[in-house]
């Protein structure tokens, strides 16, 4: 893609010796190298608009397992000119849904290299399309499956090192410009081209932006505490930037989730710094809080909702750390027994070390202590303690937990 722009767009590809023209006839792939022709079969817009297209090729991916698939176009078997555009769909033929889409892979490659998180047993829509003329024609493509990297687990932090593997795109406005990723740029001045989420403003006629950015499920605690945090910036291109964000917790991987909270937003985000390479460092970090109403997993949802004629919002990291409370703490990360005891305490981990333990009535008075300097078990001598309820208070080295014993 001959740009104008600086950045570009990043996802999926493929393409096989037999070619579908739709997507009711799109040709399966699995793992293997494939070449197509001519791109002669119908368009479908969703993930970009119909502007200068008029032909598309499809091909279908499905997995009986969860998997991350690379499509890959940026192979030797193709010219140095090939310049491939592709969209990702999930959903039916009939109702199609943008999963993600790509162009290059850098702003002076033209093809595509991409990887996207195939859930198990669900059908994926491939579409190469004619957006660059002949130079996307007669090119050879190859699929591969890795294991899936993402993870449940907190503490949770995204830098885009596997592109957006385990998030989804909602190009919910349907204008053909959404979140993006890229890595043809040194946003941080160290010669290297960075990895990050993007997305292009809208024209005048098209309105505010409506797109969003949902990360894979994580496991949270209710009543804990959790900090999301972005590091973030606008950048002036085409326009002065001029950009907005939400960040929303939802309790399934979509805008229409049916649990959604707001937690934060920002406006009126214009260029800090000088530019490329200096955005990075220039950058701007919002923080917002979080506590689940209940355990469960929660997605990070980021609703780029800019108004129209604006500069580029760039994404750089999201994380979230999760606090507990003191009960909570104690009940995912130490083990005592017996409870009741008359005499000992067996206290353990299996994820932290034990620094410091008190005991206190129910008043709140220590009545004893016990310094242990950072072991895994020991055992707590409380046989000089009058019968009755405690409170075990155990410092460690991830945090403070608390939970109630009896002394017969």
């Amino acid at each position: 893609m001959k740009k104008l722009l600086l950045f570009v767009f990043a996802f999926v590809q493929c393409a096989i010796f037999a070619q579908g023209a739709s997507c009711e006839t799109a040709t399966s792939v699995t793992v293997g190298t494939y070449t197509y022709g001519t791109i002669n079969g119908t368009y479908q817009a969703g993930c970009y608009t119909t502007a200068d297209v008029t032909s598309g090729l499809w091909y279908s991916f499905n997995s009986p397992t969860e998997t991350v698939v690379r499509i890959n176009t940026n192979i030797a078997a193709n010219p140095a000119t090939g310049d491939s555009r592709i969209s990702v769909f999930d959903g039916s033929c009939l109702a199609l849904v943008c999963v993600n889409a790509s162009d290059d892979v850098s702003g002076t490659n033209y093809l595509t290299d991409l990887s996207f998180l195939a859930e198990a047993n669900v059908t994926y829509y491939i579409q190469f399309d004619n957006r660059w003329g002949a130079d996307a024609d007669n090119l050879s493509f190859e699929v591969s499956t890795l294991p899936s990297p993402c993870s449940s687990e907190v503490p949770f932090n995204e830098v885009w090192a596997n592109q957006f593997t385990c998030w989804r795109v909602f190009n919910t406005d349907a204008n053909g410009l959404s979140w993006a990723f890229n890595n043809g740029n040194d946003v941080n001045g160290d010669t290297v081209n960075d990895p990050i989420a993007l997305v292009f403003p809208t024209a005048t006629t098209n309105g505010p932006k409506n797109d969003w950015l949902i990360s894979n499920g994580l496991s949270l605690t209710a009543g804990s505490t959790c900090q999301v945090v972005l590091t973030y910036n606008g950048f002036n291109n085409p326009l002065p930037a001029n950009e907005s964000f939400r960040v929303v917790m939802l309790d399934s991987k979509s805008p229409d989730a049916a649990f959604s909270q707001e937690i934060g937003s920002e406006t009126g985000i214009v260029q800090s710094g000088a530019g490329v390479p200096n955005l990075l460092p220039e950058a701007y970090t919002s923080t917002f809080e979080f506590v689940p109403p209940t355990s469960g997993n929660y997605h990070i949802g980021v609703h780029s909702n800019t108004g129209s004629a604006a500069g580029i919002f760039m994404l750089f990291s999201v994380s979230l750390t999760e606090t507990l409370s003191t009960q909570d703490f104690f009940a995912n990360n130490l083990k005592i027994s017996p409870n009741p005891t008359k005499d000992i305490l067996n206290l353990s981990t299996s994820t932290t070390l034990i620094n410091n333990v008190e005991v206190t009535d129910l008043n709140g008075r220590v009545v004893k202590s016990f310094n242990l300097s950072g072991i895994s078990q020991t055992e707590l001598n409380v046989s000089d303690l009058q019968s009755g309820m405690y409170f075990i208070l155990v410092e460690t080295d991830l945090g403070k937990g608390t939970t109630k014993i009896v002394k017969n």
